[in-house]
């Protein structure tokens, strides 16, 4: 027998802590009742069932402990219930009754929490401190934690903080185990600490760019390769690999990136190219070619360090769509190496010479284009964006042969 007390007592309960009265925006007396409709309590007006009975006699309990107030159709009692009201003034016994902690205690629990956690970092001290304003204003805050759920909440925390303090490069799991004791538990809140960093950390308008958002915080799920080919002569220890041998392409872990040096005397290009069909396919004389898969990563970011120390006197190019994704990682390229970089093939002419190829703007291709060409990084490349707003077309590298 389903416990229609405990489920319309619960259902008022909800509606009393979403009121004015609850949130005391409100003086006056406003009536939190549960009406009984077919939509709400189907089984109510089920004639061929026994439930019809077994509920009266349900809310005639309530209404004897002076939960609720039962109101009968046409006041005739004993007949068809209309609806019951809650009564305010035995609110307590209403929450005892239905074994329920008052949503006051939840949020003042949460935020005496909140308040003596011991945040380490400004990112976290910053969603903290928005959680405690949220809770003592009455909204929701379940895009990010359900604060019932204190354990998970402390978990939470422990994971964003351990991510966001994590200096070394290591494994997800490898983190999750330092934190937790448990190699899962990390991956499985991953998204909402992601969500998080988006939202609260300083950095959000990088981060919401990176494929991995853990890897900008050297937590990897998998061993990170970067793909190079060329020319170029790399040294690992006692090894000597020259790229030339190697005419498709070599995978560098990451891991190893601080152990390597360049030999890059024939080397009058570097060129990081956005896709890796075209990165297979690309070849020229006195180039060095590295494959950036997307946004690029600390990894990434490492090796092109690496490869500067040892250049002279060389030009950097980036190859990537003729997009607003294209152009908004050649930028993030710019900014987070600090290198010299030109975009490569990623222009008017080519986008018009390609133009047979290309793919029409959809309406958020034509916001992101609109919102580059308010950005003063791109002043130098006002022609190929107007002209994508232009003609309505983006262009994939792919298309682009040499």
């Amino acid at each position: 027998m389903k416990a229609y007390d405990q489920m319309i007592l619960n259902a008022l309960l909800d509606k009393y802590e979403r009121s004015s009265v609850f949130h005391e925006t409100n003086s006056r007396q406003v009536s939190i009742d549960y009406k009984f409709t077919k939509q709400n309590l189907p089984a109510y007006y089920d004639e061929s069932s026994s439930i019809y009975d077994e509920i009266h006699l349900m809310m005639k309990e309530l209404e004897h402990k002076k939960l609720i107030t039962i109101v009968w159709k046409d006041q005739l009692h004993h007949n068809v219930i209309r609806k019951v009201v809650l009564n305010q003034q035995a609110i307590d016994d209403a929450y005892a009754y239905v074994h329920r902690v008052r949503q006051q205690d939840i949020n003042e629990r949460c935020k005496n929490f909140l308040k003596n956690y011991s945040f380490q970092t400004e990112t976290g001290k910053r969603f903290g401190l928005y959680l405690i304003h949220q809770i003592e204003h009455n909204l929701s805050v379940k895009k990010y934690v359900d604060i019932e759920d204190l354990s998970s909440l402390k978990e939470l925390l422990c994971g964003l903080e351990g991510v966001l303090n994590n200096t070394v490069e290591c494994y997800v799991r490898e983190l999750s185990i330092s934190l937790f004791g448990d190699s899962k538990k990390l991956e499985a809140m991953a998204a909402k600490i992601t969500r998080i960093l988006i939202d609260f950390d300083q950095r959000s308008e990088e981060l919401c760019n990176c494929t991995d958002l853990f890897e900008e915080f050297n937590i990897l799920k998998n061993p990170s390769y970067v793909f190079l080919k060329g020319t170029g002569t790399i040294f690992l220890k006692n090894s000597k690999i020259v790229l030339a041998d190697f005419p498709h392409g070599i995978g560098v872990n990451s891991q190893d990136i601080d152990s390597i040096s360049f030999e890059l005397t024939d080397v009058k290009t570097v060129i990081t190219i956005e896709n890796l069909t075209t990165f297979h396919r690309y070849e020229k004389e006195n180039t060095l070619i590295l494959y950036l898969a997307g946004f690029h990563n600390q990894a990434r970011r490492k090796m092109l360090h690496k490869i500067a120390e040892s250049a002279g006197d060389i030009s950097f190019l980036h190859w990537g769509d003729i997009d607003a994704g294209g152009f908004k990682i050649y930028r993030d390229l710019c900014k987070k190496t600090n290198l010299p970089f030109v975009p490569y093939r990623m222009n008017k002419t080519i986008l018009l010479q390609y133009q047979s190829y290309a793919k029409k703007l959809t309406v958020n291709d034509v916001k992101e284009i609109q919102r580059l060409l308010t950005d003063d990084f791109f002043e130098e490349h006002c022609d190929v964006l107007t002209c994508m707003l232009e003609y309505g077309i983006k262009l994939e590298q792919e298309i682009i042969r040499e």
